[in-house]
């Protein structure tokens, strides 16, 4: 029983230093790249301020639009 405990302890602790890993990677990459969220359906949701920057558009310019909507 308790080395199943362990085991378990352990697989856990591994998930979380994978998750921060990944967190860490996402934060990064949000926060040196255009980038922009969109929903299935297509609707931009949200752009970092690099993204904004590249394309001149503002925030709330695009918030809700299309993915479709030309760039300037």
């Amino acid at each position: 029983m308790f080395g199943q405990n362990k085991a378990l302890t352990e697989k856990v602790a591994m998930q979380s230093e994978m998750i921060e890993a990944h967190s860490n990677n996402l934060l990064a990459i949000r926060t040196n790249v255009g980038y922009i969220e969109f929903t299935p359906g297509g609707e931009i949701i949200d752009a970092n301020q690099l993204f904004l920057s590249l394309t001149g558009y503002t925030a709330s310019e695009i918030k809700g639009a299309h993915h479709l909507m030309p760039i300037r």
